[in-house]
């Protein structure tokens, strides 16, 4: 055999090794051998029966039940003085503030009311006096009527009498009516008086100073009423549930217990995301000191929407992602095997497995 022929010969079985070594490597990828000597050297842990809890969270803010207490008057007024300050408790019928109006207008309204009704009063007793003159006089004519004429004339003096009815009646009305408004002005220029319709806490106050103008509809300050304190936030409605029992968690570091109490399935049956309402489960104990603490603060609804107990659970930082498969290095007899898993519900740190591997197996972490 030339040279020539001799290298052409090795040239191909090494060509034909290196394609069987290719293959075999490709066969080996997912199965390589531990040295038997070392295999304390890998961090196992084993697939064992467990709980996967779902939680999720979001930023809420305290729902204030708020009584709008508003200076209801007809008058523009100045303010006199506030006697409550803000956070503080309120109970109902406690002064909250007064205000005075402008004395010199009512005096002269007053005074304008005062002799509309003297001068009804008097022209009424005059007209009065006449019309039961004239009645008199009729009734005391029918003596003197033959039969006919009386017959007329006793019409004209019910019909009389009728109409006096009637006028006394539509001027009593009217001055009747001029007496109440000077009644209710006469109780202005006492000063109008504000007080607090329900218990609870004041949760804001009028910008207005002492002495300024004041005009009607005017919010005074507001009241927070509820009995409970209520939360609310905007979440997806399959990640709560009506009755749902959370935690509310305020500023990180404080948490309390608390309740949905709205049904997102009946207001949203479609799903997509809606208001929820929270209360707490147990009313604090200073309820003043509760509303000063997390006033200002981040709070934040917290709750396990799904659990699962007894399923197949391994920590989520022991498996793969290789192109949207999931996959796990498991140890067995010594072998590391890249074995494909299915996953369920998993969180940041634990996952369901559905399938691929078995409680008891040994995965490399």
């Amino acid at each position: 055999m030339s040279n020539n022929k001799l290298l052409t010969v090795l040239i191909s079985a090494a060509l034909l090794l290196a394609s069987c070594a290719a293959v075999e490597s490709g066969a080996a990828a997912d199965l390589m051998q531990i040295s038997s000597r070392a295999p304390t050297n890998y961090r196992t842990v084993e697939c064992v029966a467990g709980a996967v809890v779902k939680e999720f969270s979001s930023q809420a803010s305290i729902d204030y039940g708020v009584e709008r207490v508003l200076y209801s008057g007809d008058d523009v007024g100045k303010l006199v003085d506030l006697y409550t300050f803000n956070r503080q408790p309120i109970s109902k019928g406690d002064l909250i503030a007064e205000i005075e109006l402008d004395v010199v207008m009512l005096s002269d309204e007053l005074e304008k009311l005062r002799l509309n009704v003297e001068n009804a009063e008097t022209f009424l007793a005059l007209e009065m006096e006449s019309i039961r003159d004239g009645i008199a006089e009729m009734t005391a004519a029918l003596a003197d009527t033959g039969p006919r004429e009386a017959e007329v004339l006793k019409l004209r003096i019910e019909k009389a009498k009728l109409e006096y009815e009637y006028y006394v009646y539509d001027a009593e009305l009217k001055i009747n009516g001029w007496k109440k408004e000077m009644a209710e002005i006469n109780e202005k220029l006492l000063g109008v008086k504000i007080y607090a319709p329900t218990d609870g806490f004041v949760t804001g106050l009028t910008t207005i100073s002492r002495g300024e103008a004041i005009e009607p509809g005017t919010v005074v300050l507001y009241i927070y009423f509820n009995d409970n304190f209520r939360f609310q936030f905007t979440a997806e409605t399959s990640n709560f549930r009506y009755n749902m029992d959370v935690d509310i968690i305020v500023a990180n570091d404080l948490s309390y217990p608390g309740r949905i109490i709205s049904d997102p399935l009946s207001e949203n049956p479609d799903g997509g995301s809606m208001e929820f309402k929270v209360e707490l489960v147990t009313p604090p104990d200073d309820p003043l000191a509760f509303l000063n603490l997390i006033s200002n603060r981040r709070i934040t609804i917290s709750g396990k929407a799904v659990e699962l107990t007894g399923v197949p659970v391994l920590p989520y930082n022991s498996i793969y992602n290789e192109n949207g498969r999931r996959y796990v290095m498991l140890l067995e007899d010594n072998i590391v095997k890249k074995r494909y898993v299915q996953i369920g519900l998993f969180t940041n740190q634990t996952a369901e497995i559905v399938s691929g591997v078995r409680l008891g197996d040994l995965i490399l972490e």
